[in-house]
């Protein structure tokens, strides 16, 4: 969901620890998970993207294998 200033990234995932840490570690703001589409909404700021690839594909990747596993 683009703003101006960022992109609010919603990535489908159960709340879980592990995945608490590696977004903090990664230092990506986090935003209230929801709870009713289990959601993580995650705010990126203009540089996130290319800084933190890593990070957003792995939780891409997460979401891909936690839907069709």
């Amino acid at each position: 969901r683009p703003n101006k200033a960022q992109v609010v990234f919603e990535v489908k995932l159960p709340r879980v620890e592990e995945t608490d840490q590696l977004i903090e570690q990664a230092g990506i703001e986090t935003l209230e998970y929801n709870t009713r589409w289990g959601n993580y909404r995650l705010r990126l700021v203009k540089g996130d993207v290319e800084k933190k690839k890593d990070t957003i594909r792995n939780l891409i990747k997460m979401a891909y294998d936690y839907r069709n596993g």
